[in-house]
């Protein structure tokens, strides 16, 4: 009975493989895109808080299965157990799910939380990386390919995540995210490389890994290319007057049609010395308090440089869902093309407000805004 017993488990187990094999190169990217429809849909619906925490949770799932992944493997070339082979052909697309919301929730946070024209470049790694995915799924299952990405998500999500529980955003978070990041991923690999004979045979290169995806984070971090996530501009505009009026503001702007809508930039007319306004609503960890700079530069088409006209700046603070609302002014706007770049105090592009500045018409239409 107990050989009839285990000749109709096996027949079951493999089943499941077959169908595993069978589907496996649906499931595992369509597992990878619902992880990435959950950020759509948290960041849509939920307090900021409450996604992070839901991302805390993914992070612990990811990094449970991997680690037991790799246990399980050694562990089942040795022995039989059903219940565990059955959970490590389920790990897999639970994985890529936990993986797939990691990854999409750094897209999310590097695309709102800087200059597309500065930040391509992270965006291009993360979306290369989440593509890779399918197209290269033996790599993938390489521990040193794995335990590499997850330095990655690592760095990012604790830079996301930090700043809600230090009440801190600058260059000391990335630090400290990346030595965490360091020392987690290296005191994992000591352990599993003394149990798991792939983690030992391919330590050296593993390790290797790990150190190119810390020192190329830290590169694109020096050379601005990595936004100060989680700061982000959630809307900004220029304006030709802007006033408080109770816990509101109010602006005036020039009525757009639908298809001036469509066409990036705005375009504003305005008289020699007329005062233009630029409103920023910049959202920020609660309890956080950073400055932020209006960087005002003007395009000078004999040198085809932009030139740096004034840097008012302001103090925010974190906490509303829609941003901290601030402004800043010029009253030595020219004709030509004009854009004020929103950075952080020591230089990092959150978001770029481009527009031309157009003489005066009678026919322009104003219309009052309230933010």
């Amino acid at each position: 009975m107990i050989i009839v017993d285990r000749i109709r488990e096996s027949r079951k187990l493999a089943h499941a493989r077959a169908w595993v094999a069978r589907y496996e190169c649906y499931a595992i990217p369509g597992a990878l895109l619902v992880g990435v429809a959950f950020d759509f849909l948290t960041f849509r619906t939920l307090h900021i808080e409450s996604a992070i925490t839901l991302l805390y949770v993914h992070l612990q799932v990811a990094f449970v299965l991997m680690v037991g992944m790799a246990f399980s493997d050694e562990y089942l070339l040795h022995h039989r157990a059903r219940v565990l082979s059955y959970a490590r052909l389920a790990a897999p697309f639970v994985l890529q799910i936990s993986l797939g919301a990691l990854l999409g929730a750094s897209f999310i946070f590097y695309w709102f939380s800087g200059s597309l024209s500065l930040s391509w470049p992270i965006l291009l790694i993360v979306a290369a990386v989440m593509v890779s995915n399918e197209t290269m799924r033996d790599a993938f299952q390489e521990p040193r390919v794995q335990w590499s990405v997850f330095t990655y998500i690592l760095i990012a999500m604790g830079m996301l995540i930090l700043p809600f529980w230090t009440n801190r955003i600058g260059w000391e978070i990335f630090v400290l995210a990346s030595v965490m990041a360091s020392v987690v991923i290296m005191a994992v690999l000591f352990v599993l490389q003394r149990f798991v004979g792939r983690v030992h045979d391919q330590l050296a290169s593993t390790v290797k890994g790990v150190a190119l995806v810390v020192v190329s984070m830290g590169a694109l971090y020096a050379l601005n290319i990595i936004p100060p996530i989680p700061l982000s501009v959630r809307t900004a505009g220029v304006y030709h007057d802007l006033y408080r009026d109770g816990s509101s503001y109010r602006v005036l702007a020039e009525h757009e049609s639908v298809v001036q809508m469509l066409i990036p930039g705005q375009r504003v007319h305005a008289q020699a010395g007329e005062r233009l306004f630029v409103y920023a609503a910049v959202f920020a960890p609660a309890h956080v308090r950073t400055r932020i700079v209006h960087e005002w530069q003007s395009y000078d088409p004999r040198t085809r440089r932009w030139m740096t006209r004034s840097r008012p700046s302001f103090v925010v603070s974190g906490g509303r869902e829609q941003g901290y609302r601030g402004y800043s002014y010029s009253d030595q706007v020219t004709q030509g093309l004009w854009r004020v770049n929103v950075q952080t105090e020591d230089g990092r592009t959150l978001g770029r407000l481009r527009f031309r500045v157009l003489g005066f018409s009678n026919a322009t239409e104003f219309e009052e805004l309230k933010k």
